[in-house]
């Protein structure tokens, strides 16, 4: 009895305690990420919606709404059902002014395509929107006919997601919430406007011993199923093959292009095989991308062995000379590969670009390793050089920086494809959602009713019996052990959220198909795969006297073979939405560091003969430099000289110069200017009243009096002399002498007292 009486609370206990340390471990993270952002004066953004929510529920009439309440009468919000609670308590009251105006609004969403959960939506929304609302003015209007589908399609998902919620009603009969899946999903039975007729569905369980058997007999017959479509008439763009995650993603795209260069070529020549995803448009998935940023690295750090490694795996990748399986470079053959696989003299070569700007290393890398010779490498090349030279262009030229800026944010990076581009598109089933394609392949059909069996998932959950209800809210993980404990109410609200997230992706896959859905899952469905053991059952509902079943599921699967087929395949219609994209066989590459020399002016630097206003104001201007960084007359070799270091000079014009200014120096009233022991300031800035600076060329002083001097390089003007009785005003303004004030016209030889 005792037992009895405690089991639950010790079970309670002991979950708490297992995961109490996360709490402390987050409060504290949590504490610090407040000071981070208190220190430098940033807000996460994930925390604005709950911040306009505590500002907005003080008031009836929220200020920060007002503008927008004013200038909009009616609102839409699509995808309601993606839509999290503080979000649209957060709208609420935008929608309640306007149904007070008398305004109508719009709310579009479908609970059975809610799977964005795990971004904090929430189906309950909308589904309750009706009891949150005006009655009154409340108008349910579903969107009841299919017009993408074909006939047997919409009558086989009708079938299906009617037998499904059903048997979902039976197995959680007892600790299900108040809510049914039959009740979620009373309206997934669509009409069929006649338009389309035909179609082709066809669902596979492959007999399976472990996960990896029946997989890999999946993607042995992806191909045949991707060159039946196109007997058919299919282009390659037609086919949507979706999967559950990335993973599964990769490993279908690995297949197919593995085949495609392995297969005959006769059937390279009559199928299309191009294949592409969100995974493999990424950039840093491209060797070639990752040859030139594995450069990058070793030439940041010579010492670099695993990039070292990186640099010869990714160029055997890029120059089509090995497969992924034989570029796998172990610690002995690295020291001595460079040389006998890289073009001779890429040591060399590597000392010799290192230093040089972050464009042309990679413009040179590319074509000293000949990168783009090869036709697969020209979309990827185009992609990363545009990166370069934007990266250049903010400033930030040099390889450390682009390294730092490649981590965080240029691996996200990815090339963009025509829409219409004649390729196999390979899509998760969340990115799939609002799209359609003429035939739809789902390769693994496997994924679980439920959470992850070895993941942990921890809920959040707040005990309101004695003693635990002290502790306030607290984290325990999710599993079966929760059933017999104070959290089991949790937990089966947890599983029963978790069943419709995954019976939705089901539901968003299957109707994503215009002509044919093609699908395998797994003969054996263990825990890991009870979709498709779901899946099974339904083929075999007969209904009950409430909900009778259509016969199109049991009277279409032979149970001996594993196979679902209903329908024969239609023959698409031929379209010409599709581009033929222009397409280059290699990426070009001019070097013109050999003839480019860092001049700002021909050898007729100081003529003025042509375009001569320009050169003037160029020759004014490096004059002005010069002159500015002179003393006495003995610094004018020395000025001139930094120009020429510089490249604002050419060399060969290095000594005239330096001649030319002496020359001037030499004047006599000039060089009084420029005497040793005289206190000078050269281009000093005043800062006036009004927030403008003024800066004189040259101010002078001697035996406590002033004498400004400005420099001239042109004609003379009023101006100049306004300009220079102002300095003059300033100065004395300050409380100095000022003893004279003269405009200097240099090519002139004038000089003019104010």
């Amino acid at each position: 009895k005792f037992y009895d009486d405690n089991i639950v609370f010790y079970n309670s206990a002991e979950q708490i305690l297992s995961n109490i340390y996360i709490l402390g471990i987050l409060s504290d993270v949590l504490y610090h990420v407040h000071l981070i952002t208190r220190d430098e004066n940033t807000f996460l953004l994930s925390d604005a919606g709950e911040l306009i929510y505590l500002i907005i529920s003080q008031d009836q009439a929220p200020f920060i709404y007002e503008r927008t309440g004013n200038t909009y009468s009616n609102f839409m919000i699509d995808e309601f059902q993606d839509t999290s609670v503080i979000q649209w308590l957060n709208f609420r009251h935008l929608i309640d002014n306007s149904m007070a105006q008398g305004s109508d609004n719009l709310v579009v969403g479908d609970i059975k395509q809610s799977i964005y959960r795990w971004r904090n939506s929430d189906w309950h929304t909308l589904n309750n929107l009706k009891q949150s609302s005006d009655g009154k003015r409340f108008i349910s209007l579903p969107l009841d006919t299919n017009y993408r589908s074909c006939s047997n399609i919409i009558r086989f998902n009708n079938a299906l997601f009617s037998a499904i919620p059903h048997l979902l009603d039976q197995e959680t009969a007892g600790h299900r919430p108040q809510t049914s899946f039959s009740e979620l999903y009373r309206e997934a039975v669509q009409k069929d406007p006649g338009r389309k007729s035909g179609g082709y569905v066809k669902l596979e369980f492959i007999e399976n011993e472990n996960e990896t058997d029946w997989r890999e007999s999946v993607l042995q017959r992806l191909p045949s199923v991707v060159e039946m479509f196109q007997d058919n008439g299919y282009r390659a763009s037609d086919i949507g093959i979706l999967v559950r995650d990335n993973i599964e993603g990769s490993v279908v795209l690995k297949a197919m292009i593995t085949y495609s260069m392995e297969c005959p070529a006769e059937k390279k020549a009559k199928y299309n095989y191009n294949i592409v995803s969100g995974e493999s448009l990424l950039l840093s998935n491209s060797p070639v991308v990752s040859f030139l940023v594995a450069l990058l690295r070793v030439m940041d750090n010579r010492e670099d062995m695993i990039s070292r490694a990186a640099l010869i795996r990714n160029y055997l990748l890029a120059t089509g000379k090995t497969g992924v399986e034989q570029a796998d470079i172990d610690k002995a053959y690295l020291v001595a590969a460079s040389s006998s696989i890289f073009p001779e003299g890429s040591e060399d070569f590597i000392d010799s670009v290192r230093y040089r700007t972050l464009w042309d290393i990679t413009e040179n890398a590319i074509s000293f390793f000949g990168l783009g010779s090869h036709s697969f490498n020209v979309p990827y090349l185009n992609a990363f050089q545009d990166l370069v030279m934007n990266h250049c262009l903010s400033g930030n030229p040099g390889i450390a920086s682009f390294l730092d800026w490649w981590e965080t944010e240029g691996v996200k990076k990815s090339i963009l494809l025509p829409e219409n581009q004649d390729s196999i598109k390979v899509l998760t089933i969340h990115k799939s959602k609002g799209l359609e394609f003429k035939a739809v392949i789902l390769p693994f059909i496997s994924w679980n009713l439920d959470h992850k069996p070895f993941h942990t998932n921890i809920l959040w959950v707040n005990p309101d019996i004695h003693p635990f209800n002290a502790l306030g809210i607290v984290p325990v993980k999710y599993k079966s052990d929760l059933e017999n404990s104070i959290f089991a109410g949790s937990y089966f609200q947890e599983k029963y959220s978790a069943y419709i997230d995954n019976l939705n992706l089901l539901y968003v896959a299957f109707t994503r198909a215009v002509n044919v859905l093609t699908g395998f899952a797994p003969s054996k469905s263990g825990n890991s795969s009870r979709i498709a053991g779901i899946l099974k059952e339904a083929f075999s509902f007969t209904g009950s006297q409430e909900t009778l079943s259509d016969p199109v599921l049991s009277g279409n699967f032979n149970r001996k073979d594993g196979i679902f087929e209903f329908g024969s395949i239609p023959t698409a219609e031929s379209e010409s939405d599709v581009s033929e994209t222009l397409k280059t066989d290699n990426y070009p590459v001019s070097d013109n560091s050999a003839s480019l020399k860092l001049k700002l002016h021909w050898e007729d630097y100081f003529e003025t003969s042509v375009s001569e206003k320009r050169e003037r104001i160029n020759y004014g201007k490096i004059m002005h430099e010069i002159f500015g960084e002179i003393l006495t007359s003995e610094d004018a070799g020395r000025s001139v000289r930094k120009k020429v270091l510089e490249g604002k000079i050419p060399e060969s014009e290095e000594a005239s110069l330096i001649g030319k200014i002496e020359k001037l120096l030499n004047d006599p009233e000039v060089g009084k200017w420029f005497e040793k022991g005289l206190e000078v300031y050269n281009e000093t800035s005043f800062l006036m009243p009004d927030s403008q600076l003024k800066r004189p060329d040259r101010i002078i002083f001697k035996d406590g009096r002033a004498t400004i001097i400005d420099f001239k390089f042109g004609g003379e003007s009023n101006s100049h002399i306004r300009q220079i009785r102002q300095y003059g005003s300033i100065l004395e303004s300050m409380g100095y002498v000022v003893e004279k004030a003269c405009l200097w016209y240099v090519d002139a030889g004038k000089i003019v007292s104010v």
